[in-house]
């Protein structure tokens, strides 16, 4: 499937987020520019940065967006691109989050502090022992999350006060926290992913074969998807390995929607990819340049991704379904027109489609798939070539889509 749109920018896309409303989406791109749009693909603003803009975060319906660069400066935007926040940091900021209603922002910066905010300006910050390369925040901003390359994992009140820091064997790549601050994730170069309550209690670990790359919780903290160099995993609450896939190339990133719906991967085979929650790949494309950074919204329904050659990409999985749909549509009257009896498949295409249209992929790939599994049992289609180009063409279409011959 190809994207809805895309948009270039001039550059490397570090980073991309799209907003829980699915209205906005917010990139930072290595062309210096912090980049504002709508879903549609229409460009809102921009706003040049005096280095490389590293991360960004938006907040829950698009109102405020945080962007970090390494011109060393936190910038806090209001929807319409005027900044009601900058504070300048030490040294390159790498990692920026923010809470869903744009009260409170975290970053971290390679100056090794944590910085905390507010939409008036910094209410603390905390100096770790190595650069902060990683850092989260909870939903309402009660609580926040740094890593670095300490090797320390921290976790803070909304005051400043370190409730506690656990040492993994190796520097922080990854970290989340699930929507309530009840659950921290984190991924460590140290090949291992780690699950924490609140409270500091370690939960689990499971150790991979490489680095952990990304790791995401889902809102609720009921899975967890990571990403190392050749593997995807999602994982219950529990520490249950749900799922894995071999990649064989670097997993930049991985995040899932909210109950797992969807996960989406970006690699750097060039390949974005999205599975549904059994594991199943519901498709993957091929953007031409390596996939730096991905993001989905809460209910699954659009993905958005950044590559190395400056494009920003949006998918809608809805569209996939109509497609793969329609495709099915076409078989199915073919087999009408010579008397077959395809009234279950016809039930199992509506059932599909349904689900779809209510974000429950998983059980909509599985009546796509049983749909197309009876097809198959029913006979061939057969196989028809456009006597012009040569083609395959399906056997109801009027004129060929690829040269234009009227057919019928």
């Amino acid at each position: 499937m190809n994207p809805s749109w895309k948009y270039k920018t001039g550059d490397t896309v570090r980073d991309i987020c799209i907003s829980k409303n699915l209205e906005y989406i917010g990139a930072a791109s290595y062309d210096r520019n912090v980049y504002f749009l709508n879903r549609d693909g229409k460009l809102l603003w921009k706003y040049e940065t005096g280095d490389k803009a590293r991360d960004v975060a938006i907040s829950s319906d698009g109102s405020y967006i945080i962007a970090s660069s390494d011109d060393g400066n936190i910038y806090v935007f209001d929807r319409n691109g005027k900044i009601v926040l900058k504070y300048k940091a030490k040294n390159i900021v790498r990692d920026v989050g923010i809470s869903s209603d744009g009260k409170y922002a975290i970053a971290g910066s390679d100056d090794k502090n944590v910085y905390f905010f507010n939409r008036n300006g910094k209410l603390w910050n905390y100096e770790t022992k190595g650069w902060v390369g990683r850092v989260a925040v909870s939903s309402d901003g009660e609580y926040a999350a740094a890593g670095s390359v300490d090797h320390y994992l921290y976790f803070f009140g909304r005051d400043g006060r370190l409730i506690w820091k656990y040492k993994t064997g190796s520097w922080l790549e990854s970290i989340s926290v699930s929507s309530d601050g009840e659950y921290i994730a984190a991924g460590s170069d140290d090949k291992n992913i780690y699950l924490f309550d609140k409270k500091g209690n370690l939960l689990w670990k499971y150790e991979t074969i490489n680095p952990v790359t990304c790791i995401r919780l889902s809102a609720e903290g009921n899975y967890i998807a990571a990403s190392t160099e050749g593997k995807i995993y999602l994982f219950d609450r529990s520490g249950k390995l749900l799922w894995q896939r071999i990649t064989g190339f670097e997993v930049r990133e991985t995040k899932s929607s909210g109950n797992a719906e969807i996960t989406v991967a970006g690699l750097r085979n060039n390949k974005l990819i999205i599975f549904d929650r059994v594991g199943r790949k519901m498709f993957e494309y091929d953007a031409g340049s390596w996939v730096e950074t991905v993001d989905t919204t809460l209910n699954g329904r659009y993905c958005v991704g950044g590559t190395q050659n400056g494009e920003i990409l949006m998918f809608d999985n809805l569209a996939f379904f109509e497609e793969n749909i329609n495709e099915l549509k076409g078989k199915i009257n073919y087999f009408k027109n010579t008397g077959k009896n395809v009234d279950e498949a016809e039930n199992l295409l509506k059932l599909s489609m349904n689900a779809a249209k209510g974000m429950r992929y998983t059980n909509a790939m599985n009546y796509l798939l049983g749909c197309k599994n009876l097809i198959e049992k029913i006979g061939a289609v057969p196989v028809e070539k456009c006597p012009s180009c040569l083609k395959k063409i399906e056997p109801e279409w009027l004129i060929c889509p690829y040269c234009g011959k009227r057919l019928k």
